[in-house]
């Protein structure tokens, strides 16, 4: 991407959104314009909106997310997300766009926490109506860049992340995930010294996890590396089993108690992706090792804990 190119950011969890603008701005990017400006559910605005701006390049991120004190409605959701997949999609076609990168994370952020008290709490129609709009949403993404492609030669391309975690992701995910759940349970649990913790999942169950800062690295690099029909999956390339990942998390903030892991997750197939090439197959490396991002998390953690929820 040249300097002076025309950036838009469509849409992306206001966390991803702000991280690529940083990354973007450091490199010397600064004609870049924000998906809030415009509701991309409409196909009215958003063509008037790319007559007006002609992006050159176009970050697109197909999860638009809700509030994680309100219930999952999986038809409102999926309407939303795949009406703004396509009015995106279909102008950055129309407007001779010269590149398209759709990003889907939807899994990262609409899977509840690990705890067990929190799943219980949730229908199952909830859990299952999540995991199958994630499905949909995902293969519209992959199938929309790859028939742009092949009809209209459009460089359209697509990627999945799961697992991402990075500093200020308690804020905008009360409910939590993943690295934050784990870090808000141990150190509670430590403080009341508790001496066990009741994890959901498999011990032996293996997570990805990708730094929020490496993902928008890994956003950069596609947009200005990579062009071709298959979906790439932006992962680290070193996996790490629930257990061991809730022994770092121990170790780090001194908690000596023991964890019993219960049944396999609600979500544990959305772990499992297709076949798909990966981003360091085409020379991408991740930046932030696991350990310095775990104790960059936890620093944030207990620097914020003031708006953090009760659980």
């Amino acid at each position: 991407m040249p300097l002076d190119a025309r950036i838009y950011i469509a849409t992306a969890p206001e966390l991803v959104e702000a991280a690529l603008l940083r990354r973007l701005n450091h490199l010397g990017f600064h004609n870049v314009t924000l998906g809030k400006q415009v509701d991309i559910r409409s196909r009215s605005a958003v063509m008037a909106f790319f007559e007006k701006e002609l992006p050159d390049y176009v970050f697109l991120n197909a999860a638009n997310i809700y509030s994680a004190a309100d219930p999952f409605k999986p038809a409102t959701w999926l309407h939303d997300n795949l009406l703004s997949v396509a009015n995106v999609i279909e102008a950055s076609y129309l407007y001779d766009v010269t590149k398209l990168l759709c990003l889907d994370c939807a899994s990262t952020f609409l899977q509840p926490m690990i705890l067990p008290w929190y799943v219980e709490t949730l229908p199952p129609e909830q859990l299952d109506g999540t995991l199958r709009a994630c499905q949909v949403t995902r293969r519209a993404i992959v199938e929309l860049c790859r028939s742009y492609r092949a009809q209209y030669s459009c460089d359209f391309v697509s990627a999945v992340t799961s697992n991402v975690y990075g500093a200020g992701r308690w804020t905008q995910v009360p409910r939590g995930h993943l690295v934050p759940a784990l870090i808000k349970e141990v150190v509670h649990a430590k403080e009341l010294e508790l001496r066990r913790i009741d994890l959901l999942g498999s011990a032996a169950q293996r997570h990805d996890l990708v730094h929020l800062d490496d993902l928008t690295d890994a956003l950069v690099y596609l947009m200005n590396q990579v062009s071709q029909p298959e979906c790439i999956s932006v992962e680290s390339g070193q996996p790490y089993s629930l257990a061991e990942l809730a022994q770092l998390v121990s170790n780090m903030v001194g908690y000596r108690g023991q964890f019993e892991f219960v049944g396999s997750g609600p979500f544990s197939v959305l772990l499992d992706q297709p076949e798909m090439p990966t981003l360091q197959s085409l020379g991408w490396q991740t930046r932030v090792p696991l350990g310095d991002g775990l104790h960059s998390e936890y620093r944030w953690y207990m620097q914020h804990r003031h708006h953090d929820l009760p659980g």
